[in-house]
Protein backbone atom coordinates (compact mmCIF):
# COMPACT_ATOMS: atom_id res chain seq x y z
CA UNK A 1 0.00 0.00 0.00
CA UNK A 2 2.94 2.40 0.51
CA UNK A 3 3.52 2.57 -3.26
CA UNK A 4 -0.16 2.80 -4.22
CA UNK A 5 -2.28 5.80 -5.11
CA UNK A 6 -5.62 6.50 -3.47
CA UNK A 7 -8.19 7.20 -6.19
CA UNK A 8 -11.74 8.49 -6.42
CA UNK A 9 -12.37 6.68 -9.69
CA UNK A 10 -10.55 3.89 -11.56
CA UNK A 11 -10.99 4.12 -15.33
CA UNK A 12 -9.59 0.75 -16.31
CA UNK A 13 -10.09 -2.83 -15.12
CA UNK A 14 -10.03 -3.31 -11.36
CA UNK A 15 -10.25 -6.05 -8.76
CA UNK A 16 -12.84 -6.01 -5.95
CA UNK A 17 -14.42 -8.50 -3.60
CA UNK A 18 -17.71 -9.95 -4.78
CA UNK A 19 -19.32 -8.86 -1.51
CA UNK A 20 -18.62 -5.22 -2.42
CA UNK A 21 -20.98 -5.51 -5.39
CA UNK A 22 -23.59 -7.32 -3.30
CA UNK A 23 -23.55 -4.49 -0.76
CA UNK A 24 -23.27 -1.68 -3.34
CA UNK A 25 -25.25 -2.57 -6.42
CA UNK A 26 -24.49 -0.88 -9.70
CA UNK A 27 -27.42 1.29 -10.75
CA UNK A 28 -28.73 0.86 -14.32
CA UNK A 29 -27.94 4.40 -15.47
CA UNK A 30 -27.91 5.81 -18.99
CA UNK A 31 -24.29 4.94 -19.85
CA UNK A 32 -21.58 2.64 -18.50
CA UNK A 33 -19.51 5.72 -17.65
CA UNK A 34 -22.35 7.20 -15.56
CA UNK A 35 -22.93 3.87 -13.88
CA UNK A 36 -19.35 3.46 -12.66
CA UNK A 37 -18.85 7.18 -11.87
CA UNK A 38 -21.88 7.10 -9.56
CA UNK A 39 -20.74 3.78 -8.05
CA UNK A 40 -17.26 5.05 -7.18
CA UNK A 41 -18.69 8.22 -5.67
CA UNK A 42 -20.97 6.08 -3.52
CA UNK A 43 -18.00 4.00 -2.35
CA UNK A 44 -16.17 7.19 -1.38
CA UNK A 45 -19.18 8.41 0.64
CA UNK A 46 -19.26 5.05 2.43
CA UNK A 47 -15.55 5.40 3.23
CA UNK A 48 -14.25 2.56 1.06
CA UNK A 49 -10.68 2.99 -0.17
CA UNK A 50 -9.93 2.66 -3.88
CA UNK A 51 -6.27 2.33 -4.83
CA UNK A 52 -4.15 1.98 -7.94
CA UNK A 53 -0.75 0.33 -7.54
CA UNK A 54 1.38 1.15 -10.62
CA UNK A 55 4.66 -0.58 -11.45
CA UNK A 56 7.75 1.18 -12.76
CA UNK A 57 6.48 1.22 -16.34
CA UNK A 58 3.08 2.77 -15.54
CA UNK A 59 2.04 6.27 -16.51
CA UNK A 60 -0.87 8.46 -15.48
CA UNK A 61 -3.24 10.49 -17.61
CA UNK A 62 -5.18 13.50 -16.43
CA UNK A 63 -8.91 14.09 -16.33
CA UNK A 64 -8.95 15.70 -19.78
CA UNK A 65 -9.40 12.19 -21.14
CA UNK A 66 -12.78 11.94 -19.42
CA UNK A 67 -15.75 12.25 -21.80
CA UNK A 68 -17.17 15.75 -22.02
CA UNK A 69 -20.40 14.84 -23.77
CA UNK A 70 -23.39 15.73 -21.62
CA UNK A 71 -25.17 12.44 -22.26
CA UNK A 72 -22.24 10.53 -20.72
CA UNK A 73 -22.91 12.24 -17.37
CA UNK A 74 -26.69 12.49 -17.44
CA UNK A 75 -27.11 9.37 -15.32
CA UNK A 76 -24.83 10.79 -12.61
CA UNK A 77 -26.65 14.13 -12.62
CA UNK A 78 -30.04 12.45 -12.23
CA UNK A 79 -28.99 9.84 -9.66
CA UNK A 80 -27.18 12.34 -7.44
CA UNK A 81 -29.35 15.43 -8.17
CA UNK A 82 -26.43 17.46 -9.51
CA UNK A 83 -27.02 20.51 -11.69
CA UNK A 84 -23.39 21.22 -12.69
CA UNK A 85 -20.52 18.80 -13.33
CA UNK A 86 -16.96 19.99 -13.96
CA UNK A 87 -14.97 17.81 -16.37
CA UNK A 88 -11.53 19.28 -16.87
CA UNK A 89 -12.16 22.77 -18.24
CA UNK A 90 -15.72 21.99 -19.28
CA UNK A 91 -18.80 22.74 -17.18
CA UNK A 92 -21.82 20.61 -17.99
CA UNK A 93 -25.15 22.12 -16.95
CA UNK A 94 -28.26 20.02 -16.38
CA UNK A 95 -31.83 21.27 -16.28
CA UNK A 96 -34.10 20.90 -13.26
CA UNK A 97 -35.82 18.01 -15.02
CA UNK A 98 -32.57 16.27 -16.01
CA UNK A 99 -31.09 16.59 -12.52
CA UNK A 100 -34.41 15.89 -10.76
CA UNK A 101 -33.97 19.04 -8.66
CA UNK A 102 -37.37 20.70 -8.93
CA UNK A 103 -38.79 22.04 -5.66
CA UNK A 104 -41.16 19.12 -5.15
CA UNK A 105 -38.19 16.72 -5.11
CA UNK A 106 -35.71 18.62 -2.93
CA UNK A 107 -37.54 20.62 -0.24
CA UNK A 108 -36.87 18.94 3.10
CA UNK A 109 -35.86 20.07 6.58
CA UNK A 110 -32.11 19.56 6.97
CA UNK A 111 -31.26 19.92 3.27
CA UNK A 112 -30.21 22.97 1.26
CA UNK A 113 -32.47 24.03 -1.57
CA UNK A 114 -31.39 23.28 -5.12
CA UNK A 115 -30.40 26.06 -7.51
CA UNK A 116 -33.58 25.40 -9.48
CA UNK A 117 -35.77 25.68 -6.40
CA UNK A 118 -34.08 28.86 -5.19
CA UNK A 119 -34.47 30.39 -8.65
CA UNK A 120 -38.21 29.75 -8.66
CA UNK A 121 -38.64 31.72 -5.44
CA UNK A 122 -36.18 34.47 -6.35
CA UNK A 123 -37.87 34.92 -9.73
CA UNK A 124 -41.17 35.56 -7.94
CA UNK A 125 -39.59 38.13 -5.63
CA UNK A 126 -37.83 39.92 -8.48
CA UNK A 127 -41.01 40.01 -10.54
CA UNK A 128 -42.98 41.65 -7.72
CA UNK A 129 -40.23 44.20 -7.11
CA UNK A 130 -39.97 44.95 -10.83
CA UNK A 131 -43.69 45.64 -11.05
CA UNK A 132 -43.53 47.83 -7.96
CA UNK A 133 -40.86 49.97 -9.59
CA UNK A 134 -42.62 50.10 -12.97
CA UNK A 135 -45.91 51.10 -11.34
CA UNK A 136 -44.39 53.66 -8.99
CA UNK A 137 -45.40 51.69 -5.89
CA UNK A 138 -43.33 51.76 -2.68
CA UNK A 139 -42.11 48.24 -1.89
CA UNK A 140 -39.18 46.71 -0.04
CA UNK A 141 -37.73 43.33 0.95
CA UNK A 142 -38.62 42.25 4.47
CA UNK A 143 -37.91 39.56 7.10
CA UNK A 144 -36.07 36.43 5.92
CA UNK A 145 -35.99 37.62 2.32
CA UNK A 146 -34.04 40.70 3.40
CA UNK A 147 -31.82 38.50 5.60
CA UNK A 148 -31.06 36.28 2.59
CA UNK A 149 -30.07 39.33 0.58
CA UNK A 150 -27.79 40.57 3.40
CA UNK A 151 -26.10 37.19 3.91
CA UNK A 152 -26.15 35.57 0.46
CA UNK A 153 -27.38 38.23 -2.02
CA UNK A 154 -30.13 35.71 -2.72
CA UNK A 155 -32.62 33.37 -1.06
CA UNK A 156 -31.59 31.66 2.19
CA UNK A 157 -30.67 28.03 1.32
CA UNK A 158 -33.24 26.77 3.86
CA UNK A 159 -36.02 29.30 3.11
CA UNK A 160 -39.74 28.52 3.40
CA UNK A 161 -41.29 31.60 1.77
CA UNK A 162 -40.62 35.22 0.77
CA UNK A 163 -41.67 38.50 2.39
CA UNK A 164 -42.24 41.88 0.74
CA UNK A 165 -43.67 45.08 2.25
CA UNK A 166 -45.78 47.51 0.20
CA UNK A 167 -47.04 50.87 1.42
CA UNK A 168 -50.67 50.63 2.52
CA UNK A 169 -51.52 53.60 0.29
CA UNK A 170 -50.40 51.49 -2.68
CA UNK A 171 -51.82 48.13 -1.62
CA UNK A 172 -55.23 48.24 -3.32
CA UNK A 173 -53.89 49.91 -6.46
CA UNK A 174 -51.11 47.32 -6.83
CA UNK A 175 -53.64 44.49 -6.68
CA UNK A 176 -55.98 46.16 -9.14
CA UNK A 177 -53.17 46.81 -11.61
CA UNK A 178 -51.28 43.51 -11.47
CA UNK A 179 -53.59 40.75 -10.23
CA UNK A 180 -54.42 39.62 -13.78
CA UNK A 181 -50.78 39.94 -14.84
CA UNK A 182 -49.54 37.58 -12.12
CA UNK A 183 -52.22 35.05 -12.95
CA UNK A 184 -51.12 35.15 -16.59
CA UNK A 185 -47.57 34.42 -15.39
CA UNK A 186 -48.78 31.24 -13.69
CA UNK A 187 -49.13 32.52 -10.11
CA UNK A 188 -52.12 32.01 -7.88
CA UNK A 189 -53.34 35.14 -6.06
CA UNK A 190 -54.84 34.82 -2.58
CA UNK A 191 -55.90 37.45 -0.06
CA UNK A 192 -54.96 36.61 3.54
CA UNK A 193 -55.58 38.14 6.94
CA UNK A 194 -58.09 40.59 5.56
CA UNK A 195 -57.36 43.36 3.06
CA UNK A 196 -53.87 44.23 4.35
CA UNK A 197 -51.92 41.33 2.78
CA UNK A 198 -52.04 38.83 -0.02
CA UNK A 199 -49.99 35.85 -1.18
CA UNK A 200 -48.66 34.77 -4.55
CA UNK A 201 -48.15 31.04 -5.06
CA UNK A 202 -45.84 29.63 -7.71
CA UNK A 203 -46.16 26.31 -9.54
CA UNK A 204 -44.37 24.47 -6.72
CA UNK A 205 -46.36 26.34 -4.07
CA UNK A 206 -43.66 28.79 -3.11
CA UNK A 207 -45.39 31.60 -1.28
CA UNK A 208 -44.50 35.27 -1.70
CA UNK A 209 -46.23 37.12 1.14
CA UNK A 210 -46.93 40.79 0.43
CA UNK A 211 -47.88 42.86 3.48
CA UNK A 212 -48.80 46.52 3.69
CA UNK A 213 -47.23 48.99 6.12
CA UNK A 214 -48.29 52.57 6.85
CA UNK A 215 -44.70 53.78 7.24
CA UNK A 216 -41.72 53.20 4.97
CA UNK A 217 -38.46 55.07 5.38
CA UNK A 218 -38.17 55.41 1.61
CA UNK A 219 -40.76 58.20 1.89
CA UNK A 220 -38.27 60.26 3.86
CA UNK A 221 -35.57 59.67 1.24
CA UNK A 222 -37.85 60.69 -1.62
CA UNK A 223 -38.97 63.80 0.27
CA UNK A 224 -35.40 65.12 0.30
CA UNK A 225 -34.55 64.01 -3.22
CA UNK A 226 -32.67 60.81 -2.38
CA UNK A 227 -33.03 57.45 -4.09
CA UNK A 228 -34.20 54.47 -2.02
CA UNK A 229 -31.61 52.03 -0.70
CA UNK A 230 -31.19 48.98 -2.92
CA UNK A 231 -29.56 45.63 -2.20
CA UNK A 232 -28.37 42.90 -4.55
CA UNK A 233 -30.80 40.00 -4.79
CA UNK A 234 -30.05 37.19 -7.25
CA UNK A 235 -28.29 39.39 -9.77
CA UNK A 236 -30.47 42.52 -9.58
CA UNK A 237 -30.72 45.43 -7.15
CA UNK A 238 -34.07 45.83 -5.40
CA UNK A 239 -35.45 48.32 -2.87
CA UNK A 240 -35.10 47.69 0.83
CA UNK A 241 -34.79 49.49 4.17
CA UNK A 242 -32.33 52.34 4.64
CA UNK A 243 -29.64 50.28 6.41
CA UNK A 244 -30.34 46.63 5.62
CA UNK A 245 -27.45 45.14 7.62
CA UNK A 246 -28.32 47.07 10.78
CA UNK A 247 -32.01 46.34 10.33
CA UNK A 248 -31.35 42.60 10.06
CA UNK A 249 -29.06 42.64 13.10
CA UNK A 250 -31.59 44.53 15.20
CA UNK A 251 -34.41 42.19 14.18
CA UNK A 252 -32.69 38.81 14.37
CA UNK A 253 -29.80 39.26 16.77
CA UNK A 254 -26.10 40.05 16.66
CA UNK A 255 -24.96 36.71 15.20
CA UNK A 256 -26.80 36.92 11.88
CA UNK A 257 -23.74 35.81 9.88
CA UNK A 258 -23.86 32.48 11.60
CA UNK A 259 -26.62 30.18 10.42
CA UNK A 260 -29.88 29.00 11.90
CA UNK A 261 -32.52 27.19 9.91
CA UNK A 262 -35.98 28.69 9.58
CA UNK A 263 -37.48 29.20 13.03
CA UNK A 264 -40.57 27.22 12.03
CA UNK A 265 -38.47 24.21 10.97
CA UNK A 266 -36.73 23.98 14.34
CA UNK A 267 -39.83 24.80 16.38
CA UNK A 268 -38.93 28.31 17.45
CA UNK A 269 -41.55 30.60 18.95
CA UNK A 270 -40.82 33.53 16.60
CA UNK A 271 -38.15 34.99 14.33
CA UNK A 272 -37.42 38.09 16.44
CA UNK A 273 -33.99 37.88 18.09
CA UNK A 274 -33.64 34.33 16.82
CA UNK A 275 -29.97 34.51 15.85
CA UNK A 276 -29.00 35.70 19.28
CA UNK A 277 -30.53 32.79 21.19
CA UNK A 278 -30.91 29.72 18.95
CA UNK A 279 -28.22 27.05 18.77
CA UNK A 280 -26.06 27.51 15.66
CA UNK A 281 -26.34 23.96 14.38
CA UNK A 282 -28.06 22.34 11.42
CA UNK A 283 -30.65 19.66 11.98
CA UNK A 284 -30.02 16.03 11.05
CA UNK A 285 -30.25 15.35 7.34
CA UNK A 286 -33.12 13.06 6.27
CA UNK A 287 -30.90 11.46 3.58
CA UNK A 288 -27.41 11.09 5.14
CA UNK A 289 -24.57 11.39 2.64
CA UNK A 290 -26.51 13.52 0.15
CA UNK A 291 -24.50 16.50 -1.05
CA UNK A 292 -27.32 18.89 -0.02
CA UNK A 293 -27.23 17.84 3.65
CA UNK A 294 -26.80 20.95 5.77
CA UNK A 295 -25.27 19.08 8.71
CA UNK A 296 -22.05 18.50 6.73
CA UNK A 297 -21.32 22.24 6.91
CA UNK A 298 -20.26 24.48 9.74
CA UNK A 299 -23.07 26.96 10.53
CA UNK A 300 -20.96 30.03 9.80
CA UNK A 301 -20.08 31.99 6.66
CA UNK A 302 -21.40 31.71 3.14
CA UNK A 303 -18.57 30.41 0.92
CA UNK A 304 -19.84 26.82 0.92
CA UNK A 305 -23.25 28.02 -0.29
CA UNK A 306 -21.94 30.50 -2.85
CA UNK A 307 -19.83 28.19 -4.98
CA UNK A 308 -19.86 29.41 -8.58
CA UNK A 309 -20.63 26.87 -11.25
CA UNK A 310 -17.32 28.01 -12.76
CA UNK A 311 -15.41 27.71 -9.49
Amino acid sequence: MEECLVCHHVHGPFVARKSLFHENHLKPLTTAHSMFAEWFLRLKDRRHTVTSCPDAMSFLTDETNLPTEKDQWLGVASALQIEYIHVGGTVLEFSCEEADTGCKNVRAVGKALSTCCIKELSDGVKLVMKKCREGGFLCKLQAGTLLGAVKFNSVLPWELDADIIIHCNNFTAFGAKYKSFFKEQGYKWRLSEGPRSFNLYSASNWKVEIFCDDFMDVEEFIAVGLSPTRIEFDGVYVETVGNPGLHARNRYGHEIYQHVQHWIDIKGSSAAGFYGSAAKTFSKCPTPGHHACLDQYIPDGNLMFNMSKRG
